[in-house]
């Protein structure tokens, strides 16, 4: 298990990193900010654990649960 959260957390920097210091920050319908490399990032780990555990739920921040 250790060895995916290092992966998940590998997939998010890629999406991050890029993005660091000049993402625009828009505000959600609860007036809570986001920015890209926020949803970008739970795309892409959302997407790793779909792959790999596809009978699992998966709860976030940025998109509904599944």
């Amino acid at each position: 298990m250790m060895q995916f959260a290092l992966q998940l957390a590998g997939v998010a920097a890629q999406e991050i990193m890029p993005r660091f210091q000049h993402s625009e920050v828009e505000h959600k319908a609860d007036g809570t900010p986001v920015t890209e490399a926020d949803t970008e990032s739970e795309r892409v780990m959302r997407q790793l654990i779909r792959e790999t555990f596809p009978d699992h739920g998966i709860m976030g921040e940025e998109q509904a649960d599944v």
